[in-house]
């Protein structure tokens, strides 16, 4: 296969993986491994030898953290190269300036997106750290790398229930920021909040407040002075306004084209 593209060059690492070891079996063998070392770790803890316990249960720390390494990795790998077979059979056509990012840009950006993955445990995140990667590929002109790698940081963060709270904000809020220049008006922040079926959501009045208290933190939502009139009993005691880096990373992690026009066409 040639592997003149970052496509071709991802596929050509899964591909040598899978050679290398059996998805099937390796893991397994770790598992088993792994619980034969506990068992002598807690026999040598029992023997009164501290640091040969220490070492196992070390020993077993870094097995595990294999596993889940290796099965995230090839997760968002294989999400990747499936959303991103119809930019690779038209590379040669992209702009010089859309190749040049792929090629370099882009290839940093998966590596993180790789890494990040292998400290995650939930596949949720590998998801979204793939969306990223496959929109920032697919995007013509390319966007900036620091925005890109920025994003990545940002899904590593945030977890399914603060994702759900910031998407009802775009909802409700995107026509007030996007293409503008200047803030709207109190006014329109609360109405526009007001509008959000925050009850809905699977979380609790409380768990809602606290999940936008974090999603402010990180420069997603702003929080709004409180009316006289506030109704304690809302669903969201608290009033935000989206902010565009909010916009931003929902924009970044929604289904790629690619996949969409897959999902079209079945």
């Amino acid at each position: 296969m040639a592997i003149d593209s970052p496509l071709d060059q991802a596929q050509v690492v899964l591909a040598n993986e899978q050679r290398q070891k059996s998805p099937a079996t390796e893991p397994l063998k770790k598992v088993v491994s792994f619980v034969s070392t506990i068992s002598e770790a807690l026999a040598a803890l029992k023997a009164g030898n501290v640091p040969r316990a220490t070492f196992k249960a070390s020993d077993s720390v870094k097995a595990v953290a294999e596993v889940l390494g290796d099965s995230q990795s090839e997760f968002l790998l294989k999400i990747v190269v499936s959303e991103l077979q119809r930019l690779q059979e038209r590379f040669e056509q992209l702009s010089e300036k859309h190749q040049e990012f792929l090629n370099t840009d882009w290839l940093s950006l998966f590596v993180d997106a790789d890494r990040k993955a292998r400290q995650t445990r939930t596949r949720e995140k590998v998801g979204r750290l793939a969306r990223i990667l496959c929109n920032a590929a697919e995007a013509d002109p390319p966007p900036h790398a620091d925005e890109v790698e920025e994003m990545l940081r940002l899904a590593m963060y945030l977890n399914d229930f603060d994702v759900l709270v910031l998407r009802e904000a775009v909802r409700v809020q995107r026509q007030l920021i996007e293409g503008q220049r200047e803030m709207p008006s109190q006014y329109e922040a609360i109405t526009s909040w007001q509008r959000g079926e925050w009850g809905k959501l699977p979380l609790s009045k409380n768990d809602v407040d606290s999940s936008c208290g974090k999603l402010q933190s990180l420069g997603l939502l702003m929080r709004l002075e409180q009316p006289n009139n506030q109704n304690s009993f809302a669903p969201v005691s608290n009033k935000y306004l989206l902010l565009y880096r909010g916009l931003r990373f929902v924009t970044a992690v929604r289904e790629s084209a690619a996949h969409a026009a897959d999902q079209t066409g079945r």
